[in-house]
């Protein structure tokens, strides 16, 4: 075999193991975009007085199915209505794109428990995900937001609102 043929072999397998790193990066690429990202937050509001909210949001493109939902505490601790455990029946539920399920928890609870931690496992039809989110809930206590001054209760109520949806936009 001659210098050139050696040359261009070795130049097309190059060509070859190129093409298939570049397949392999864009289908990594494509998947990590589309795949779903469960994700649990809390959030506050604050109408007439503060409150928490744990919430399980799907971020991602791709609905998927909730396998596993493991909290250290136990929810329980956190519940506004005794025997009713907050996202206790999540498992086994789909969330698509974009939906979330939400749920209020005792604030005074969360200033003594502020520490949780959950373990989430869910999957498409493809692929099995896990996911473990480690959460203060104290973590924006002490953060202060300006309120209009309002007279009236009614319209104290409507003014917080409307602040607190303007909030969520910034």
């Amino acid at each position: 075999m001659d210098t050139s043929a050696v040359i261009s072999s070795l130049i097309a397998l190059i060509a070859v193991v190129i093409s298939l790193a570049t397949l392999q990066q864009n289908r990594n690429m494509v998947e990590e975009s589309t795949r779903p990202y469960i994700v649990v937050y809390v959030t506050e509001t604050n109408f007439q007085k503060p409150t928490k909210y744990l919430v399980v949001k799907n971020f991602g493109k791709t609905g998927a199915l909730i396998t596993r939902f493991k909290t250290n505490p136990d929810l329980l601790v956190y519940t506004r209505s005794p025997g009713l455990r907050p996202f206790g029946k999540i498992e086994n539920s789909f969330l698509a794109p974009d939906q979330s399920h939400v749920c209020n928890i005792d604030f005074e609870t969360a200033r003594n428990y502020c520490n949780v931690s959950f373990e989430i496992l869910y999957e498409t039809k493809y692929k099995k995900y896990s996911d473990s989110i480690t959460l203060n809930l104290t973590a924006e206590s002490d953060n202060l937001t300006s309120r209009a001054s309002t007279e009236g209760d009614e319209l104290a109520i409507i003014s917080y609102t409307l602040q607190s949806l303007v909030e969520r936009q910034l």
